[in-house]
């Protein structure tokens, strides 16, 4: 009577929901002509047509199998029985069952009990064809071509399809015109045949339906095309492989509603793109060549051992510029003996004639004719990169260059204008010179090319890394239109004790009581172990728990994080300190979500240039910039942070500082006694620098006692034990974890050193408590003291100047008083909760309604 998806992948689920939507129906329908009963479908299966169900005849309830196509068990089963399925042996071997008809589904515990049920001969158990499905837990993509070219596009269409496959991807590739075959295609390539371009559109979506396709991925295809193919409601990926000015037809009017995913070729492709667009490099697969290779083909090209061989290898046209190749080649022979090798021929219905000519005209112009050989297109150029000293590239424009990478693989420096993926690829390989598009330059670069080290392709754009990216963007976008709903998700390391925990949950809280949907993910947290603050949390909002970053690949993590977003329908996704890798990978999944990151404070930036020193192979984002792209806003939280922020990410940056609970009236202070209490808070670890303060306390008065509240991580046990031995001499106390409010009343002030530092919390309750302040000049510690009005402020590193600045707050019990109360009237005034939050409820839920 209904019909029910048996499984929770996220992919799975989205594929069969789509393959039952095809059919006008849904899980929880109700099936036509049956009046009670359950179709049971596994996650993962795609439908072929809308069963119709009738009640058996022998008055047993029915029990209908639909097989799985292709399954060779079951094709076993269907010749041994003609799909009468009662009684079975205990001996058949009976295949996997994803999709089952049970009119007494309280009989059925799960799919796997079905053939049990079917032994026991109490229903009426039969294969039924409109039950047959596709299966497949693994992603599904069909790569879809214009036609086969000898170019760029259409080797990494090929290569993609080699790569996903390797990745443990089940991709196939689709030719939309058969007539033009310039490379080898995999055997079981699919060229489709219809006689119009609309109607092969419907044949590559019935491709795609029959196959099971989660995504299509197309190169090449106009608007129109890609309009056509929307229509049919299977997510969309396109690849833009060039310049606007080599874009397919119509193809600058492309939307959203048109695809699910643009990808670019390169980050200078994606300037022109929507805002949601994403970066995957052009790759190559790596292949070896041999010294002989190089000395035999260049006896054959009649290159002598001693010259300079400069390979092109572009098929003749305007864009490509080989005039000016020639142009190159007589500048570079004027100090030495040189060669130029062209490799291309004329494209049919491009001006690759009117290319040769000038070609042709420019080789006449400077008399190089024995001195430049075109040896036409080349299916295979390995032994042409061997070679080759040089490979020089002048083109007007590029997405990246194919030959290029294929170059820079075969250890061939290159040399190029300023256009495409050139600067990636520069600031990513030696051996690789960009330059002016002039003749001199160009010979310039060449000469500066061959000094250099021998290139070694970067790992970023090698096949395996491209197949990686494609799969975790094709994921994505099988998912997107799940990501639509208001809401906010904040991901955040863990709610471990800390600052940035503290805010944290105080925002969500908040932000909760204030009636939004909002919800947190963390990513190093056990599920079976939560902190206690996460547990607190879970009494109020969802909050996922993604597998512990470290123990799994971050992709692992990273996909977990994206699909809690996604099963929450949240459209805004905030990062509260948050691993830099994971990040990257969670923004590059989420392309339908508004990212906003929020800066701890100066760790931020350390943390983000330790991992652009070694950033994963298989993400395209090899510079901050590149990462900011993703970013709708950064949120900082001080001032001197906002334009470093601005500078290095290249986004919109908002100032939002914490916000902690503060009292309408200044807490009255406790009597001085006969000991001078100094407090501070700060988890024990090395980036607090706590040994500052310790040696200050050497130079103070021996009646000043200090406290040290704060739990000691795993990782800073042995830093510990060393501060506890050079403080077991002085009045020090190490009293772990504490009740903030009851530590900081029982405080004379309250010292703050820690480096690199954003908004500390703990300065701000202790000023929020009345507590007179001595904070070296770190972060946002000059923002929250409003200079020295509310404190005193002392150099970084100077432990000198703080132990001075605590004396004088031990001997000047006025002082004290004065700064105290201005610490707490600044507080008030500035850093409340209240405040906090509506300056993140403006950035982050900007137009959004809060819940009923």
């Amino acid at each position: 009577m209904r019909i029910e998806i048996v499984g929770d992948d996220p992919l799975l689920v989205a594929r069969t929901t789509r393959s039952l939507a095809r059919l006008g129906l849904a899980p929880g329908d109700a099936l036509r002509d049956t009046e009670r009963g359950v179709w049971f479908i596994e996650a993962g299966a795609w439908c072929f047509d809308a069963p119709a169900i009738v009640s058996s005849a022998t008055g047993k309830p029915l029990l209908a199998f639909g097989a799985t196509r292709g399954d060779r068990t079951w094709e076993a089963l269907l010749v041994e029985t003609a799909g009468d399925l009662d009684s079975l042996g205990v001996d058949v071997e009976t295949p996997r069952v994803v999709s089952l008809f049970c009119e007494e589904p309280s009989a059925l515990p799960s799919l796997d009990d079905a053939w049990k049920l079917a032994r026991v001969g109490a229903h009426r158990a039969v294969r039924l064809h409109a039950l047959d499905v596709g299966f497949d837990t693994r992603l599904r993509a069909l790569v879809a071509i214009t036609a086969l070219h000898r170019g760029g596009a259409e080797r990494i269409a090929i290569d993609l399809v080699t790569g996903l496959r390797d990745r443990g991807v089940e991709a196939r590739l689709v030719v939309m015109d058969a007539r033009v075959v310039g490379h080898e295609p995999p055997p079981d390539t699919i060229f489709l045949t219809a006689p119009s371009s609309r109607a092969r559109i419907e044949e590559l979506a019935q491709c795609a339906r029959m196959f099971g396709a989660d995504v299509i991925h197309t190169h090449l295809f106009g608007r129109e095309e890609l309009a056509t193919l929307a229509a049919h409601e299977i997510p969309i990926v396109v690849t833009v492989h060039n310049d606007r000015a080599r874009w397919p037809e119509g193809f600058d009017a492309v939307t959203h509603e048109d695809v699910a995913l643009t990808l670019a070729c390169s980050w200078r492709v994606r300037e022109g793109l929507l805002d949601a667009a994403r970066v995957a490099p052009n790759f190559v697969s790596l292949a070896p060549t041999t010294p002989r290779d190089r000395n035999a083909t260049r006896r054959e090209l009649e290159v002598p051992d001693d010259a300079l061989m400069i390979l092109c290898v572009a098929n003749p046209r305007s864009q490509k510029r080989l005039d000016l190749a020639v142009e190159t080649l007589s500048v570079v022979r004027e100090t030495r003996d040189a060669r130029l090798v062209i490799a291309g021929a004329p494209m049919p219905g491009d001006d690759g004639e009117t290319a040769s000519r000038a070609i042709d005209a420019a080789i006449a112009r400077h008399a190089l004719s024995p001195f430049v050989r075109r040896i036409g297109s080349q299916r295979d150029t390995s032994s042409l990169y061997a070679a080759a000293d040089a490979l020089l590239t002048t083109s007007t424009y590029e997405g990246m260059s194919v030959v290029q990478l294929e170059a820079l693989a075969a250890g061939v420096p290159v040399v190029t204008t300023d256009v495409g993926g050139s600067r990636e690829l520069a600031q990513t390989h030696d051996g690789y010179v960009v330059a002016a598009g002039t003749p001199a330059a160009l010979a310039g670069a060449i000469v500066r090319a061959l000094s250099s080290k021998r290139p070694i392709l970067a790992r970023s754009f090698e096949r395996d890394a491209g197949a990686r990216r494609h799969a975790r963007a094709y994921r994505g976008a099988a998912l997107a239109r799940a990501t639509s709903a208001p809401g906010l998700v904040l991901v955040i390391n863990n709610f471990a004790t800390g600052g940035a925990q503290a805010s944290a949950r105080r925002l969500l809280l908040e932000l909760h009581a204030r009636g939004h949907e909002v919800a947190a993910a963390v990513v190093q947290e056990q599920r079976g172990f939560p902190s206690p603050w996460r547990t607190e949390l879970e009494a109020h909002i969802p909050v996922g728990v993604a597998p512990r970053a470290g123990t799994c690949d971050a992709e692992v993590t990273a996909s977990a994080v994206a699909s809690f977003v996604r099963s929450r329908g949240a459209a805004r996704v905030v990062f509260w300190n948050v691993i830099p890798l994971l990040k990257m990978l969670i923004a590059d999944e989420l392309a339908s979500c508004a990212l906003h990151d929020v800066s701890p404070g100066e760790m931020y930036f350390a943390e983000m240039s330790r991992y652009f020193a070694a950033p994963r192979a298989d993400l395209p984002y090899f510079q901050p910039r590149d990462y900011g792209t993703l970013l709708d806003g950064v949120v900082v939280k001080f001032a001197g942070e906002a334009e470093r922020a601005r500078d290095t990410l290249g986004v919109p940056v908002t100032l939002i500082p914490n916000g902690v609970p503060v009292s309408a009236v200044c807490p009255v202070r406790r009597p001085r006694g006969e000991r001078f209490m100094i407090g501070t808070l700060a988890r024990i670890s090395p980036d607090k620098k706590l040994e500052q303060l310790i040696a200050a306390m050497r130079r103070l008065p021996r009646k000043c006692t200090l406290r040290i509240a704060g739990r000691i991580a795993r990782a800073d046990e042995a830093y510990a034990a060393e501060l506890r031995a050079s403080a077991s001499d002085l009045p020090i106390e190490f009293v772990g974890e504490v009740d903030a409010p009851a530590f900081l009343a029982d405080l004379d002030a309250f010292a703050m050193v820690s480096e690199p530092e954003g908004c500390p919390n703990a300065l701000l309750e202790a000023m929020a408590a009345g507590l007179p302040i001595a904070a070296t000049d770190a972060g946002g510690a000059s923002d929250a003291l409003d200079g020295d009005r509310c404190g005193l402020l002392v150099g970084r590193g100077d432990h000198d100047a703080l132990a001075e600045a605590l004396a004088r707050l031990a001997r000047d019990g006025d002082l004290a008083e004065r700064l105290g109360r201005a610490a707490h009237a600044r507080v008030a005034e500035r850093f409340t909760i209240a405040r906090m939050v509506d300056a993140y409820e403006s950035v982050l839920l900007r137009g959004l309604r809060a819940r009923d």
